[in-house]
C-alpha cells in the first residue's frame, strides 16, 4: 500500500469536502423556513446614497402611515406628488382659517380623508410642498435622533450625515 498513487487521497478528500459543502449549502437554501433577507434599497442622492432596509423600519414604525402619511396604498401616488424637487419657502402647513373665515367653522367638521375627497382639494391646498430631500430629512432625522441619538447624532445633537449617507 505504500505504492498508492500520490495525490489520489488528496483528490478524494477534496471531492468529499466539496460534496459536503454543497449538501450543507443546498440543504440550507432549500429549507422551507429559511430566512429571507429583508428588501434593502439604495436611495441615490447628491450627498451619497442611503441604505434603507424597509423591514427594519416597518418593525419600528408599527404601521405604514407613520412614514407614508394617511394613504398607505399611495393610490399609484409617489412622493413627488406632494414633495417636488424644489418648493417655495414658507410655513409647512396653512391653518384652516386661511381658507375658512366662517367663525363657526371647526377643523373637526371633516377628517383628513374627507377633505381629500372634496373636489379640487389636494395636499398643496393645506400643505406647502417641500423638496423630497427636506421631507426625508425631517421624517428620518426626527425618528432617528429620538430613538437612537448615540448612533445618529453628533456633538450638540446635530444629525450625523455619515450615519445614513454612504459616501
Amino acid at each position: 500500500m505504500a505504492n498508492a498513487q500520490p495525490g489520489r487521497g488528496r483528490a478524494v478528500m477534496l471531492a468529499v469536502v466539496t460534496l459536503a459543502l454543497l449538501a450543507v449549502g443546498a440543504g440550507g437554501y432549500l429549507r422551507e423556513d429559511a430566512a429571507e433577507d429583508p428588501p434593502r434599497f439604495y436611495l441615490p442622492n447628491s450627498a451619497g446614497a442611503d441604505l434603507f432596509t424597509h423591514a427594519d423600519h416597518m418593525d419600528i414604525a408599527g404601521d405604514c402611515e407613520a412614514c407614508h402619511h394617511e394613504s398607505a396604498t399611495m393610490d399609484p401616488r409617489n412622493c413627488r406628488s406632494c414633495h417636488p424637487a424644489t418648493a417655495p419657502e414658507g410655513e409647512p402647513f396653512r391653518g384652516c382659517a386661511s381658507c375658512h373665515d366662517d367663525p363657526d367653522y371647526t377643523a373637526d367638521l371633516l377628517d383628513h380623508a374627507g377633505l381629500l375627497e372634496i373636489e379640487d382639494h389636494e395636499c398643496s391646498g393645506c400643505h406647502d410642498p417641500v423638496g423630497v430631500s427636506d421631507a426625508y430629512h425631517a421624517l428620518c432625522n426626527d425618528c432617528h435622533l429620538q430613538n437612537d441619538p448615540d448612533r445618529f447624532a453628533g456633538p450638540g445633537g446635530q444629525p450625523l450625515c455619515a450615519a445614513c449617507h454612504l459616501r
